[in-house]
């Protein structure tokens, strides 16, 4: 529920082997110390897997000398993604430029303003080599899972995708369309007996009458790029399409919280 995108693919899955290609495997080859290293901890050491790994892609990234933009395939993928691909590159870039995904924080853009994202993301600015990264991590994370779903579809296996309602009040989509969202509110579940005093957690609730304005074109966009890969969804929580458990963002405990709808 903390992820920064609803949209986009983490990073930390990415096969660096398959993005070098036969061509930069010298790079891969020169890592494989380091590598054996983090695969024999007793337990996984995300940050220092994600911290490796996006090292890693920034020197591919720069040998690619940005020619991952004429390749047909990326313009498909670009013009298929284009609505959150583009405000998703700008907002890694500035998370990086202030460290830190709040944006409330950050110096400038704190408030999303499309034009400006638009001149950020031109490839003619001074910013498009940052943004275009995470344009080219994007794209080849999209290529390696759909290669994975198109053979485990062939073997005759069909794969369900899983969906969280929430999402991160600290995230893209928040930034990029914060009036779809109820930000003084936050989700959670009511007491009950494993949990007396509710539950809080913590992402906002949605917005549904604003939603419904433009026939609830966001989660049209959420079920088509996630049909990319899979044929079947969960949706967690679907409860909370109905009524969900809403709880004002200065409580700490969900014991505070009402149902929204609920009959008074």
């Amino acid at each position: 529920y903390a992820a920064i995108s609803a949209f986009a693919l983490h990073p930390i899955y990415i096969n660096l082997q398959r993005v070098a290609g036969k061509r930069n495997q010298h790079i891969i080859k020169a890592l494989n110390k380091k590598q054996k290293q983090l695969n024999k901890l007793e337990e996984i050491d995300y940050e220092q897997v994600i911290h490796f790994k996006i090292n890693v892609l920034r020197e591919l990234f720069e040998l690619d000398n940005l020619e991952f933009l004429k390749d047909e395939k990326f313009k498909d993928f670009f013009e298929d993604n284009h609505g959150w691909l583009v405000p998703y590159a700008a907002f890694c870039y500035l998370r990086d430029k202030y460290g830190t995904s709040d944006f409330s924080k950050w110096k400038t853009h704190s408030v999303y303003n499309i034009e400006e994202v638009e001149r950020l993301c031109n490839p003619r600015s001074k910013t498009f080599s940052q943004i275009a990264f995470h344009l080219f991590v994007q794209y080849h994370l999209h290529l390696q899972l759909k290669e994975a779903a198109d053979y485990a579809h062939k073997k005759g296996i069909a794969l369900k995708g899983d969906i969280p309602i929430g999402i991160y009040r600290y995230g893209c989509d928040a930034w990029t369309a914060s009036e779809l969202y109820q930000l003084n509110m936050q989700a959670g579940a009511p007491p009950d007996d494993f949990a007396v005093k509710g539950q809080n957690w913590g992402f906002p609730t949605y917005n549904w009458k604003k939603m419904e304005e433009d026939h609830f074109e966001w989660w049209k966009q959420r079920f088509h790029q996630m049909s990319n890969y899979f044929g079947a969804f969960r949706i967690d929580h679907i409860l909370g399409f109905f009524r969900i458990w809403s709880i004002p963002t200065d409580a700490v405990e969900g014991i505070l919280g009402r149902f929204i709808p609920a009959l008074p």
